[in-house]
């Protein structure tokens, strides 16, 4: 006969997430700064392929006037790399942010485990 144990790993499964979540809880503004910092990189992502498709819209266009044409191709260009270094920026600051808060909650842990020894 096979016993399952779903219900320890479940329990099991909670308890680190509480333990974890209350330790974040405790970094608070770290936590935010890195989930933020995270967010704006992601956004960035999602917005790179849209102005990569207007700059080859731009640089497709034949019959059009050429000046309009590299206007626009230029614009979707500084926006390209404008995006690009906004991601770059938050991805670093995220990972210090995150190196700190890893920092802060190891040290809790630390301190947590010899007050109760």
């Amino acid at each position: 006969m096979i016993r399952r144990r779903s219900a320890g790993r479940a329990d099991t499964f909670r308890d680190v997430l509480r333990f974890t979540f209350a330790h974040w809880r405790r970094q608070g503004r770290l936590a935010s700064w890195v989930a933020g910092a995270i967010l704006v990189a992601t956004a960035t992502d999602v917005l790179l392929p849209v102005f990569a498709g207007r700059l080859v819209d731009a640089v497709a266009l034949r019959g059009a006037d050429r000046e309009a044409a590299l206007d626009q191709a230029l614009i979707a260009l500084g926006v390209l790399i404008g995006l690009g270094l906004v991601a770059l920026i938050m991805r670093h600051l995220a990972f210090l942010a995150i190196i700190r808060l890893t920092l802060a909650i190891m040290i809790d842990v630390v301190h947590d485990a010899f007050h109760r020894v």
